[in-house]
């Protein structure tokens, strides 16, 4: 505890603006607190695209002087990485690789919230392992803070669970059951219309490294909704007919961020986390193939932002060495999950 509360204290002192945090995260809890507006629907720049129950989820990290609220973000997140992946058969490998990567790097110097998404899946995950309808409930409301991320995840998760009984069923409705009635006794249905509009307009226009919905989105959108929807139904069908396991996970990530209308370099952190460590325990090759394509952000060093759909090549590379080394490599030979 003494580690934390000093390298906190020593990060809110040295710690440049971290963009998002300073502009869209702290600024709109105030905001919510004072009674103010929250959400511009539409999709103008510096817009609050998470939906409302992210909101007293950030008190600890906005009330706090700014500089403290900075750091204390930072902490979060890390720490959610170096939990997320505990167990790894090439751990320090794993850490090292992936607080150095440039999609960590984005997460931390924006101060974007994937920390919360993260820690809802690894929590979700272990909700099932163990039966415990509480632990899933908050999974579900973590992930529901992302879900441009985790909705695919939480499906899987569900459809694991659908053997409890109701009375365990009743618990894990609670909580996301109460972040829906705060959104709306709150917010009404307006916090939807933000949502959707992260897709277009200035997150469409160049921050969007989806190629679907930023090729097609905006002159052919059915076929951007096909994309989508084709994804989605063949990674669930895959992984529901399949046991739970750190591969079926990450599958449905990776997956998640391939279906996902919305994609910036601080989201690809989630497949980072959550699916690449797999590939990295069984075929270091391969992985660190993989790995090199989440340098494309370097190619666009010089501020020339219409370059960040190569961005994508991280999950497509990931999804296909996933579906590959699964079925090339014999039973005996990948360590059980």
């Amino acid at each position: 505890m003494a580690a934390i509360v000093g390298a906190v204290a020593a990060l809110s002192l040295t710690l440049p603006q971290a963009f998002d945090f300073d502009t869209v995260f702290r600024p709109v809890v105030w905001a919510w607190l004072r009674g103010q507006a929250v959400y511009s629907v539409g999709s103008t720049a510096y817009s609050f695209l998470n939906p409302p129950w992210t909101l007293p989820l950030l008190l600890p990290f906005a009330l706090p002087p700014v500089g403290i609220g900075r750091a204390l973000l930072l902490v979060f997140n890390v720490a959610v990485v170096l939990l997320s992946l505990r167990g790894r058969r090439r751990r320090r490998a794993s850490i090292l690789l992936t607080i150095l990567s440039l999609p960590c790097g984005a997460l931390l110097w924006n101060g974007q919230l994937e920390g919360f998404a993260l820690l809802g899946i690894g929590l979700g995950f272990w909700a099932l392992s163990c039966r415990s309808p509480w632990a899933l409930s908050a999974a579900l409301v973590l992930m529901g803070t992302k879900p441009q991320e985790a909705t695919l995840v939480a499906l899987l998760l569900l459809w694991h669970a659908r053997g409890w009984h109701w009375r365990e069923w009743l618990k894990v409705a609670a909580l996301p059951a109460g972040a829906a009635v705060f959104s709306c006794a709150s917010f009404g249905l307006d916090w939807v219309g933000a949502i959707g509009g992260a897709s277009v307009g200035y997150a469409g226009d160049w921050v969007n490294v989806s190629w679907p919905w930023r090729f097609l989105g905006p002159s052919v959108p059915l076929l951007a909704v096909a994309w989508s929807a084709a994804v989605a139904a063949l990674a669930l069908r895959f992984t529901v007919r399949r046991p739970l396991s750190l591969y079926t996970l990450g599958v449905i990530v990776t997956a998640n961020t391939l279906a996902s209308p919305y994609v910036a370099t601080h989201h690809l952190v989630v497949p980072l986390v959550m699916a690449w460590p797999w590939l990295l325990d069984r075929n270091l090759p391969l992985a660190l193939v993989v790995y090199l394509t989440t340098l494309s952000p370097l190619l666009r060093e010089g501020g020339d932002q219409t370059l960040n759909w190569l961005d994508f090549l991280f999950p497509l590379a990931l999804m296909v060495s996933l579906l590959s080394v699964r079925r090339w490599v014999r039973p005996k030979e990948i360590p059980c999950d």
